[in-house]
């Protein structure tokens, strides 16, 4: 299954989310929400088969729209709400993770679409693994 455009699309999305780590919270966020999107196309079908299987991506995209309804743009601008901006950030953290759990459980990106996909990226050296 991790061989198609849409694989090739994942995997640029995740590297983008790598190199994002000093970004906004908007950005991580938005990124966030576009693998999420990815994951829930490729495996629709899986989805309209098995009644378990979509209650799980039911609570996952309720979890990537609390993302959006919780942002608030001085996370991202005032120095003076780091605590928030902390919880925030663990939660965003938390949904991510449970994107890569996804990803890798139905094997939505192949090793070697992501190193075709990082390798291209930084220029296409072999060192950067």
């Amino acid at each position: 299954m991790g061989e198609n455009a849409l694989a090739y699309h994942l995997a640029d999305l995740l590297y983008q989310f790598t190199i994002s780590q000093n970004s906004s919270l908007a950005q991580r966020k938005n990124l966030i929400a576009s693998i999420f999107a990815n994951i829930e196309t490729r495996l629709r079908d899986e989805f309209e088969r098995d009644e378990e299987l979509n209650k799980e991506l039911k609570e996952l995209k309720r979890r990537v729209n609390t993302l959006h309804e919780t942002y608030e743009i001085i996370l991202d601008l005032s120095p003076y709400v780091f605590e928030k901006k902390i919880l925030y950030e663990i939660y965003l953290y938390d949904v991510y993770s449970s994107c890569l759990r996804w990803i890798d459980d139905y094997d939505l990106v192949s090793p070697r679409v992501l190193e075709e996909v990082y390798a291209s990226r930084w220029g296409g050296r072999d060192d950067w693994r």
